[in-house]
């Protein structure tokens, strides 16, 4: 899972990648809101594993949810300024010429009882577990310029290179986190022991802030006491892929990741994402879908929900058992309904844009209260509500692009 480009057609040469985010948006003044937060979470819990018609379990509503924040990268979009003054408003600026590179943190939480990772996305059959992702693009917008296409074939990502950790025990990655170095039989090996496990209704509190070495997350399950936590710092093998437009060179270089901005607005943007994200929570749907007939690599061979949806869903990560008869929908339209039920307001709805479910009764994930926001500099503000669609232009975006704005949302 990785942050959605604005600019895709350019970044990945036509090639439409997208999917469907539901989001929520914090923006607060006070200082330190744009790089330290707290938030406390119940890791939602499944049905039994009996397969019934209108069943379903986290991993199908989901693949990941995350929390975000903005992060410096001097290497990634727009590659004009060569420094990046951490945790502060100053990285704000008219122009993407002015504007230091920006990079995109998603702390990621994974279902249990899918196919493990790295093949997928989960981690263990009943346990979930968490990873620090930081997202960079190699583009100069300025100039038109992507990195090479040898070092392009060779870091995680591509041209939107990621950063990857579990979240441990010890504090320590499993393997690199970098771009170049990262292996999935080691870094995207989540068996190992150190990885921290949590269990479905497991009480988790979780802790972002700024350290001399870089961020740092903490979760710790207040259910059993276990810690688990991650740096995004040089010695913990995280770094920048050197931009390289031309010749063959691909060249990590070590890199403390620290937030870029001291609050949360629409201006803490990261330029290069499909929306205006800095402190954020998002629930990833769109990744299973309908479909009468599969082929022993997960694609789809037979009907898709409706006609014409095949150009973007090739895409999509499709079950190999198929779902009933509209089940598919009822999964994305109940995902979305948990989403508003917990983390919006009565009265705002989000965006509906799938057809209406044809009845039964759905079986879903039980998640009890799910999330609360906490800011530790004094607590939110106003709030954005948001919802990205899985194509361009159907989500909203905070600027005169688009014609389309934000509801603000008082807390």
């Amino acid at each position: 899972m990785c942050t959605e480009v604005e600019d895709f057609d350019h970044a990945f040469g036509g090639a439409y990648v997208g999917h469907d985010e539901p989001s929520v948006l914090y923006y607060s003044n006070v200082p330190g809101a744009g790089n330290r937060n707290q938030w406390q979470v119940t890791l939602p819990k499944d049905p039994p594993p009996s397969v019934k018609p209108g069943r379903s379990w986290s991993f199908q509503l989901t693949p990941a949810f995350w929390f975000g924040m903005a992060m410096c990268d001097t290497q990634s979009y727009p590659q004009q300024v060569s420094t990046c003054t951490p945790d502060s408003d100053s990285n704000i600026t008219p122009s993407l010429a002015q504007h230091p590179g920006t990079a995109f943190m998603e702390l990621q939480f994974y279902p249990p009882g899918w196919v493990k990772q790295f093949a997928s996305q989960s981690c263990d059959p009943r346990a979930w577990c968490a990873a620090m992702t930081i997202d960079s693009l190699s583009e100069d917008p300025i100039s038109g310029t992507l990195i090479n296409p040898t070092c392009r074939s060779q870091i995680l990502g591509g041209t939107e290179y990621v950063n990857f950790a579990f979240l441990t025990r010890s504090g320590r990655p499993i393997g690199p986190p970098n771009p170049l170095q990262f292996d999935p039989a080691t870094s995207g090996n989540p068996t190992r022991p150190d990885v921290l496990f949590m269990r479905p209704g497991d009480r988790i509190s979780v802790k972002m802030h700024d350290t001399s070495q870089g961020l740092r997350a903490v979760l710790v399950d207040r259910s059993n006491g276990q810690t688990g936590s991650m740096t995004a710092s040089a010695a913990n093998g995280f770094g920048q892929i050197q931009a390289a437009p031309t010749g063959t060179s691909c060249t990590e270089i070590p890199y403390n990741f620290h937030p870029m901005y001291s609050t949360s607005s629409p201006q803490t943007r990261v330029p290069w994402a499909a929306h205006s994200y800095n402190i954020a929570f998002d629930e990833e749907i769109g990744h299973f879908d309908y479909c009468t007939a599969v082929d022993a690599n997960g694609n789809c061979t037979g009907r898709a929900r409706r006609p014409g949806a095949d150009r973007w869903r090739r895409y999509l990560l499709l079950p190999r058992v198929g779902l009933a008869a509209g089940q598919g929908d009822r999964l994305q339209r109940h995902q979305r309904a948990r989403l508003r039920r917990h983390l919006l307001p009565a009265g705002l709805a989000g965006r509906e844009h799938l057809p209406a479910p044809d009845g039964g009764t759905v079986h879903q994930p039980a998640d009890g209260g799910w999330i609360q926001r906490q800011l530790l500099p004094g607590g939110v503000r106003v709030g954005y509500a948001s919802h990205r669609g899985p194509r361009p232009g159907w989500g909203v975006r905070p600027d005169h692009r688009s014609g389309l704005h934000d509801r603000p949302v008082n807390r």
